[in-house]
């Protein structure tokens, strides 16, 4: 076996024997031509999947606790600003505000649906129509107060 180093710019190429190399192949056996050989594309046997038993979901009551739980800081926001006096001078209940507003909510109550029955694709399908009037509103909304302030 031999090593050869060269290239079109090596201007010393060489020539290095590395080793002698003895291979030795074993011997043909002869296979029964009454068998028939076995291959990769016969048809394999079907496997049986055992899936996993999903696991128990919560009670409902639970689940509802859960819920009223994570919606109790807005509850408290709404209380608080209530008790406070929220500063409600710059609402003004004109076509925009409320078509935003409404539309802020419809969002919500999609995002709420798509959590609980809508696919992707319908959930899109009804952004899109109610995304439409609500970037209306908005743009009608803030324009006005921009006007009103300057």
């Amino acid at each position: 076996m031999n090593l050869i180093v060269g290239d079109a710019v090596v201007q010393n190429p060489f020539l290095w024997h590395v080793g002698d190399l003895q291979l030795k192949f074993p011997e043909l056996v002869e296979t029964d031509p009454k068998e028939p050989a076995s291959s990769q594309y016969a048809k394999k046997p079907e496997i049986e999947h055992m899936f996993r038993q999903p696991e128990k979901r919560p009670p409902v009551v639970l689940s509802q606790l859960f819920a009223a739980l994570c919606l109790s800081p807005f509850l408290i926001l709404v209380i608080l600003w209530i008790k406070i006096g929220a500063n409600m001078n710059n609402f003004s209940l004109s076509l925009g505000t409320i078509g935003f507003h409404l539309g802020l909510g419809a969002i919500f109550l999609l995002y709420y649906a798509y959590w609980c029955y809508l696919d992707m694709f319908s959930t899109l399908k009804y952004l899109g129509m109610i995304g439409v009037p609500t970037f209306l509103a908005g743009n009608r909304m803030l324009g006005a107060i921009a006007k009103k302030r300057a």
